[in-house]
């Protein structure tokens, strides 16, 4: 483990024991998206993060579209396909714009990738 890996553990463990507002909430997964360690999120912190996120959002809200597709990316990369494909088709089946066009062509975009790993 690197000493940045520790050190985003901890402040990640931090975060999750905080009672946060949505609007600070949406602020930390905005950066927590940008500087998530890859490859794979082989220690479970970012599957725990998004999870959080998924748990205190209103389901169909900006970030907990965001946390789903994040959590169906982490399920991928960490070989669990099925599971991403699960959590992309009842995302896509409740809300299928994804909140978005950006968002919407990334969730695609990861639908692709796990049909031609099939």
């Amino acid at each position: 483990m690197t000493g940045n890996t520790k050190l985003r553990d901890d402040l990640t463990g931090r975060l999750l024991a905080l009672k946060l507002s949505p609007q600070q909430l949406q602020c930390i997964a905005a950066a927590f998206g940008r500087t998530s360690a890859k490859p794979a999120d082989s220690d479970g912190t970012g599957h725990r993060f998004w999870q959080h996120v998924l748990n205190a959002s209103e389901q169909g809200s900006d970030i907990w579209l965001e946390a789903s597709l994040q959590s169906a990316l982490l399920e991928f990369e960490n070989g669990n396909a099925a599971e991403a494909t699960r959590r992309l088709a009842v995302v896509d089946l409740l809300h299928p714009d994804w909140g978005g066009k950006e968002r919407q062509q990334r969730a695609e975009e990861l639908a692709r990738r796990l049909a031609a790993d099939q």
